[in-house]
């Protein structure tokens, strides 16, 4: 999916979703590297996804070709679309050279994403302990979220079932510390220990020996880990948290694969997410164009998030970006598609006061008379939101329409 070049301060650049020094990084290809870098008088060049080519190269682990990058002088801690650096990436994929490296280099370890991500966050959502103890040492912050978190990934990688007791159990007994129950000890060495130290209730604050089978953690947020094989929770437990925690899979790392082509245009992340409603929803202009020619399907209906069953269009519609909306329904969208509830696109947009979404809706044949579930119209909606130029939009368009089918009526009549 390589783009077409264009000379842009004098150097050739890719304009398509993905620059041939990305691709070339992300392949590990270092001869082809070195010679594109040795010509190039610019490095930033992204992807759609704001990815730099350092972003790729850490995303799939090569040491080598991270170097050549950061020695041509790209920006260590250039953040994607969504704020990811590319420390974070190499986090969570568990590359602990190129972390060590990026480290050592100057990455900022305690930099957030735009959701509040850190590199640590990173690495412990993916199990990778080892890295966010490393992270650690460099001197990344550890909190008591993230101390809990980094328990639960101990525990993952030791094959330990480890579950939250119900909250509301918990508040009935007049519990005040939120409790983890595990299946089995919990074997910690003395380097796994360290980040721990500082957050650990007083009794707790030491490792009995080098190596210990920790049967509780108290720590001085009220949280604590106890051992208790039998406990029910442990029933339906899962290992580490996905939409509970506070930021999900970066919406940029999927899309990148699918950029790539290493994944269906359609296939969701890990957590059910659709890359063509991320992008929507995250306003990207580019990432949607780069989606939809790589054949992302416009009709697909997603059923989670605060709009269950709205089409991507009605989305789009909801937001009011004029140039999504026109790219969606050039792909094929359905103008007029409902919601379980009746609503449409030009009702979003009408209730929601986007005028320049109204106006390409209607020119596209929105049907304007049609009602939802509670019997409003898209005027009635503009009007009842006070949206004055929306209405008087909807109003022209509704009388033109109906002198349109007077017209047709007389035709008929005379025929």
């Amino acid at each position: 999916m390589i783009g077409e070049h264009q000379v842009v301060d004098g150097e050739q650049m890719t304009t398509g979703p993905i620059p041939e020094i990305g691709t070339l990084a992300r392949s590990g290809d270092l001869d082809s590297l070195a010679d594109r870098l040795a010509d190039m008088q610019r490095t930033d060049v992204v992807s759609v996804c704001g990815w730099t080519a350092l972003a790729d190269a850490a995303w799939s682990g090569h040491t080598e070709a991270v170097r050549l990058l950061l020695n041509a002088g790209i920006d260590i801690n250039a953040p994607t679309g969504d704020g990811l650096t590319p420390l974070m990436i190499a986090s969570a994929r568990g590359h602990l050279a190129v972390v060590r490296m990026l480290c050592a280099q100057g990455a900022r370890v305690d930099r957030r994403s735009k959701d509040g991500r850190t590199a640590v966050e990173s690495a412990l959502q993916a199990g990778e302990v080892e890295v966010a103890s490393l992270l650690h040492r460099q001197g990344a912050v550890f909190d008591g979220p993230l101390a809990t978190l980094y328990v639960r990934a101990l525990c993952a990688r030791q094959g330990i079932c480890c579950a939250l007791v119900d909250p509301a159990e918990q508040m009935a007994r007049g519990a005040n510390v939120w409790r983890w129950v595990l299946s089995k000890p919990l074997q910690m060495t003395r380097e796994a220990w360290l980040p721990l130290e500082g957050l650990l209730h007083a009794s707790d604050g030491r490792l009995p020996t080098p190596v210990g089978a920790i049967r509780k953690l108290r720590f001085r947020t009220p949280v604590e880990f106890v051992v208790d094989g039998k406990h029910t929770a442990l029933t339906t437990s899962s290992a580490l948290p996905s939409r509970g925690w506070r930021y999900r899979c970066g919406w940029t790392e999927h899309v990148q694969w699918l950029l790539y082509e290493e994944e269906s245009p359609d296939t969701p992340d890990q957590f059910g997410y659709l890359p063509l409603l991320e992008a929507i929803r995250n306003n990207s202009i580019a990432t949607v164009r780069a989606l939809l020619t790589a054949g992302a399907d416009v009709s697909s209906v997603p059923h989670y998030g605060c709009m269950r069953g709205a089409t991507m269009l009605i989305n789009a519609a909801d937001l009011g970006n004029p140039d999504i909306i026109t790219d969606l329904l050039d792909a094929g969208a359905q103008v007029d598609a409902e919601t379980p509830s009746g609503w449409t696109a030009l009702m979003l947009a009408a209730s929601r006061g986007h005028a320049d979404a109204v106006r390409i809706l209607v020119n596209a044949g929105a049907e304007l008379r049609v009602r939802n579930a509670q019997g409003q119209t898209a005027l009635a909606l503009a009007q009842r939101r006070r949206h004055s130029e929306v209405a008087r939009m909807l109003l022209v368009a509704n009388n033109g329409l109906q002198l349109v089918r007077k017209s047709e009526r007389r035709l008929e009549e005379l025929d």
